[in-house]
C-alpha cells in the first residue's frame, strides 16, 4: 500500500540545519519611516542605542549617488554610518522623517536582498573626536 501524503512529506535527506538556523533571524530592515518623527533611533546590535532630537541635527555628509558613506553631525555628536544601497536611507534622514536606522549582523538578521539598503557599521564620536 503506499502513502497517499508522501508527496507531500520533506525530502529527510536534506539538510535543513540552514533553514532552522534562519527560523531564529528576524529579518533585516536598514530603516523605517514615519509621516512625522521628531527623533531618529539608531540601533546597533553589539552598541549602543541612542535616539537623538532631529532638532539638534545640523549637517549631513555622504559620498553622492555611492549610497557607503553617511556622516550626521549633531550639535554634540557625530554619527559616521558604513553601508551600500543606503540612497533610501539618506534621503529619509534628509527629508526628517526616518524614524529608525538598524546597523546589520549575521547571527541577528537574514542577509537582506543584493540591492537592499544595509548598515554594515555606526560608529558615534563625542568629546574630543568631534574636532575635525
Amino acid at each position: 500500500m503506499t502513502d497517499p501524503l508522501d508527496a507531500f512529506r520533506r525530502d529527510k535527506s536534506v539538510d535543513n540545519t540552514v533553514a532552522k538556523a534562519n527560523l531564529r533571524l528576524k529579518p533585516y530592515e536598514a530603516f523605517r519611516t514615519k509621516e512625522r518623527t521628531d527623533r531618529l533611533e539608531i540601533r546597533r546590535v553589539l552598541g549602543e542605542t541612542r535616539a537623538p532630537s532631529y532638532r539638534y541635527l545640523m549637517d549631513i555628509g555622504f559620498n553622492g549617488e555611492f549610497g557607503t558613506e553617511l556622516v550626521l553631525y549633531f550639535s554634540f555628536l557625530i554619527v559616521k554610518i558604513a553601508g551600500k544601497n543606503m540612497q533610501p536611507l539618506i534621503r529619509a534622514i534628509i527629508d526628517g522623517n526616518c524614524a529608525v536606522l538598524q546597523d546589520f549582523h549575521p547571527k541577528e538578521f537574514i542577509a537582506p536582498a543584493e540591492d537592499a539598503p544595509i548598515i554594515t557599521s555606526v560608529e558615534y564620536v563625542t568629546g574630543k573626536g568631534m574636532q575635525q
